[in-house]
């Protein structure tokens, strides 16, 4: 590796970086409304990055084709969010759970910002785990496509459960 193409990775990180902050700094003029664009965008970003590094190693170390990766991610998405969000204050809201101002009131310090979030990530991992320990049962001596064909059908029939529901 020469002298030069070393610097090159970090040059493009930056440049990227730089337009990031750049572009919607220009149009808007407000450093604020540019970093209340960037956390939630950035967080979405460095969660599928996290789903990239786990498919690419069931997939390309292991060759373990998982669509199941989808499904459980649905599940934690969705326990989280039950856990987590605040209970529906309006007539026309409504949804399960809602459990985050309960959860706000434990005697912590500054327990309402970061205690919903803090069970919200605890239940959905737990959730997911178990769900892929119970899919795990049956699917444990399945090879190759058969367990891919699989886990689609199942990631499959979680997704229209959420959609139906």
């Amino acid at each position: 590796m020469t002298r030069h193409s070393r610097w090159l990775p970090i040059a493009a990180v930056a440049i990227v970086t730089a337009l990031l902050i750049g572009m919607p700094l220009q149009r808007t003029g407000s450093l604020p409304t540019v970093i209340g664009f960037l956390a939630p965008t950035l967080a979405t970003m460095a969660i599928f990055a996290i789903i990239c590094i786990g498919l690419n190693v069931q997939w390309g170390y292991t060759g373990i084709f998982n669509f199941g990766v989808v499904g459980f991610f649905m599940i934690g998405a969705y326990a989280g969010a039950v856990v987590a969000m605040p209970p529906a204050n309006t007539e026309y809201a409504s949804y399960v759970g809602g459990f985050g101002t309960a959860l706000s009131s434990v005697p912590l310090p500054w327990a309402a910002e970061w205690l919903p979030f803090a069970v919200g990530i605890v239940v959905a991992a737990a959730l997911s785990a178990l769900v892929a320990m119970l899919l795990a049962l049956p699917t444990l001596r399945l090879r190759e496509d058969y367990l891919a064909i699989a886990l689609i059908g199942v990631a499959e029939v979680l997704r229209r459960i959420a959609i139906e529901e």
